[in-house]
């Protein structure tokens, strides 16, 4: 049986997952974009693909906002786009 980490950590970790993925969702530009966030003793990392820098730009700066997050790694990846 794995062990679970659980603590003030995990806790905030989890609480910071959960607003930084409503965060994203409410927001319009990128509410369908399916990014994901992943927070680590205060770190939040986004990934996924998106079809612009102006999406890309407008995640990263919501997860900014977030006021538990220290630090921010963006780690989406904008489609070429097909001409």
């Amino acid at each position: 049986m794995p062990i679970v980490k659980s603590g003030p950590s995990s806790s905030r970790d989890a609480s910071l997952d959960a607003t930084a993925k409503a965060a994203l969702l409410a927001h319009p530009l990128t509410r369908h974009l399916g990014i994901v966030a992943k927070a680590k003793d205060g770190t939040l990392v986004l990934s996924g693909q998106v079809g612009g820098e102006d999406e890309r730009a407008a995640a990263e700066q919501i997860g900014r906002r977030l006021g538990d997050v220290t630090r921010l790694v963006n780690e989406i990846t904008t489609l070429p786009r097909l001409m």
